[in-house]
């Protein structure tokens, strides 16, 4: 959970998307421990195969979901790099409410991955 935090609040410009993307963050963990309580069922006891599944998938799903973001941020690194040049020009003539106004889209801002 401290690594999905921190990559989110690095990845995440602008206060007001910060902060609903870290309450997302904490919401989603906080769900992930309530579901967690209920797929390990006594029922299923001694090897607990729903939960462990249940478990699997999920981290599956975490994994792929990551490796996009990871193969996305790079893609779209190397494409604010290529267009660096005309947008250093851009940024400059920007006041610097104008540019928190364009959060994770401005040109000067790099994905962390």
């Amino acid at each position: 959970m401290p690594l999905v935090s921190l990559w989110m609040s690095n990845n995440v410009l602008g206060v007001t998307k910060k902060g609903v993307a870290s309450a997302t963050t904490v919401m989603l963990g906080g769900v992930a421990g309530l579901i967690g309580s209920h797929i390990y069922r006594a029922r299923d006891a001694p090897n607990y195969r729903f939960g462990h599944m249940f478990n699997c998938v999920c981290n599956a799903v975490i994994f792929v979901l990551a490796l996009v973001l990871n193969l996305y941020f790079r893609y779209e690194n190397r494409r604010r790099d290529r267009n660096a040049e005309t947008s250093a020009h851009d940024t400059a003539t920007l006041s610097s409410e104008q540019l928190e106004e364009l959060c994770d889209n401005r040109p000067d801002h790099r994905y962390t991955w």
